[in-house]
């Protein structure tokens, strides 16, 4: 399948907690000066408390984040240059709706040990190393994504990512 990106400054960096997907969107958006969403400040206080009592989230409590965070992206596109949004994204569902909005899909891979590692080593986050393996267990990989092994340094991966998208704009 073969999308047509109107702006390659719209990316959804994804993947499972711990993966680095908020730290490579802010270094990101702003060496490209556009907006950076965080998808976890869309989480109302009930989904956030559940996740803090160690108990993964299920899909009616997914659909209350995920209608108020694209409701923001909707708001916010007209007026960018560029956006960049740090979101789990963990369905095809959810990558769906990213890519009707035509953004590019930017997968950070990794083992699971690591992402357990930086989630225990993590201060002030709701999302435990405990729930670790039930988004491994709703892993759905994108079908049509740049994959990244998210091991690599985070400034190799944000030098990475603007080359792709350098070259694809020139």
């Amino acid at each position: 399948m073969k999308i047509e990106y109107t702006n390659m400054k719209k990316l959804l960096i994804m993947g499972v907690a711990g993966c680095g997907k908020s730290t490579i969107a802010q270094m990101l958006s702003a060496r490209l000066a556009c907006c950076m969403i965080e998808a976890d400040d869309y989480h109302p206080a009930a989904n956030i408390n559940k996740m803090k009592s160690g108990q993964p989230l299920c899909d009616i409590d997914r659909l209350v984040w995920l209608q108020a965070l694209l409701e923001s992206i909707d708001n916010k596109l007209s007026a960018e240059k560029g956006m960049i949004v740090a979101c789990s994204a963990l369905t095809h569902a959810i990558q769906e709706q990213f890519i009707k909005r035509k953004f590019l899909i930017v997968f950070l891979d990794i083992p699971i040990d690591v992402a357990k590692k930086r989630l225990e080593n993590r201060k002030n986050h709701f999302f435990g190393a405990e729930l670790l393996p039930s988004q491994y267990t709703a892993l759905e990989e994108p079908f049509v994504s740049i994959k990244i092994k998210a091991i690599k340094a985070r400034n190799e991966i944000v030098e990475q990512l603007t080359n792709i998208i350098s070259a694809a704009e020139s």
